[in-house]
């Protein structure tokens, strides 16, 4: 018996699924402008309509007018939430993706790969990686683009090798050490499910313990190092 990278009891290897590793690499924590906003007018309005009503209960006339004052409020609220989210936010999305393009900023707007995916979906996989292969050249400092072309190395034209590149040039480039762990993760898979390479895994696995000790992941990932050590000495029969 023995882990899988997520520390989950299961058989002696339980492939993880892609999509948990591409969600896992992609966590960030964001606090959206327009979420702030809400939350804070929402708590003032609540705390208006229930002082009034407490006051209106001990006999003071003015209670009605924080009613009044709170109700008025979250009605702002809301339209204030409507405006800023989809009126101000996506006109300053697409002034500074304008403004950024006329300067040559090195900070790009978001990308979207709907027509490679489109490509993906009609079976049409060389042109993808293609397309993704273009996109990298145009900037290598997107990791995003990276992981989608080493995914579809993986699941559709099973080029194992480039796909491991793909994901080492990734973890290189990104500065995000959540992003890092993931395509860590994803290598140990590769190497291990789809290439055969207890070596090279047992590499990534001490790569990961040596850099993320602190990793929640961490316990599995040593169980998983264990169990190869074990299945390297037994040799062949292992399999």
């Amino acid at each position: 018996m023995s882990v899988n990278l997520h520390g989950a009891p299961g058989p002696a290897y339980v492939q993880p699924d892609p999509h948990l590793a591409l969600a896992f690499e992609s966590m960030t924590e964001t606090n959206q402008p327009e979420s702030v906003v809400v939350r804070y007018a929402t708590l003032v309005s609540a705390v208006f309509v229930i002082g009034g009503g407490l006051l209106m209960v001990v006999g003071a006339g003015f209670g009605f007018l924080l009613i009044l004052g709170g109700l008025v409020l979250a009605a702002l609220t809301c339209v204030l939430y409507v405006v800023f989210k989809f009126l101000v936010v996506p006109s300053a999305n697409t002034l500074v993706g304008f403004f950024g393009a006329q300067s040559g900023s090195s900070t790009p707007p978001t990308k979207g790969y709907s027509a490679i995916e489109a490509m993906v979906a009609e079976g049409r996989y060389q042109d993808a990686a293609v397309a993704y292969r273009r996109e990298i050249a145009a900037d290598p400092s997107d990791t995003e683009v990276r992981s989608r072309l080493a995914q579809l190395l993986m699941d559709r034209l099973e080029d194992f090798p480039a796909a491991a590149r793909y994901l080492k040039e990734a973890r290189n480039v990104t500065k995000n050490d959540r992003r890092k762990m993931g395509y860590s993760l994803r290598l140990v898979d590769l190497y291990r499910s789809r290439l055969g390479d207890r070596g090279k895994a047992m590499v990534e696995l001490r790569r990961f313990i040596d850099t993320f000790p602190d990793s929640p992941h961490i316990d599995g990932v040593r169980r998983e190092l264990s169990d190869l050590l074990v299945e390297m000495k037994a040799g062949p029969e292992a399999d």
